[in-house]
């Protein structure tokens, strides 16, 4: 099978209730309800972005997205939009950044973040993500491993993972950072 550089077509995903995209200018208004809901920034990775990703001020957001989209331009990493089927709305956002930075060796290893909006931080909708992600990150970003992080409170997260057979990163990788996990 051919591989697409995600940087020249970003590739689409699609679950039962969701629509991953790349993320568009046009998708701030709606991921503002997002990156402003406290329960859900919580679960914000801002390790090594000099920021937690949480906005009170949509006009600072929106400078965040431009940033996001530029990343992607210089093909540094990819964000998308996940697109809520139900109503068609943009609930969150999933980064992949494929990087060295953490390898012990000389993999590559896909960086993954998810934020989503606090109603869907459920094990059904989790899950979903995650398994649309670990479908298909390796064979779309051409890493070999996949690193995420989940903070202690992130229990679903870290029992998807678990199940997922992601093990604790720092026997694996190089990152400074806790509570992450590596697949």
């Amino acid at each position: 099978m051919e591989c697409i550089d995600p940087f020249t077509r970003c590739p689409i995903y699609e679950t039962e209730h969701f629509i991953l995209r790349k993320l568009v200018m046009d998708d701030s208004q709606e991921l503002f309800q997002c990156y402003s809901d406290p329960m859900a920034a919580k679960f914000f990775n801002g390790d090594n972005c000099g920021d937690d990703f949480f906005y009170d001020d949509f006009h600072k957001f929106t400078e965040c997205v431009r940033y996001w989209l530029k990343a992607y331009d210089i093909h540094d990493f990819v964000r998308f939009s996940i697109v809520n089927k139900k109503d068609n709305r943009v609930i969150g956002t999933a980064e992949i950044c494929p990087s060295y930075k953490y390898s012990k060796a000389i993999e590559t290893i896909g960086i993954l973040r998810i934020d989503i909006m606090s109603p869907f931080e459920t094990k059904i909708f989790m899950k979903e993500l995650y398994d649309v992600l670990i479908a298909n990150i390796y064979k779309d970003f051409q890493v070999d491993l996949l690193l995420t992080k989940a903070i202690p409170e992130a229990k679903i997260r870290r029992r998807i993972l678990k199940e997922s057979l992601f093990v604790d990163a720092a026997p694996k990788c190089n990152i400074p950072f806790a509570d992450y996990y590596i697949r």
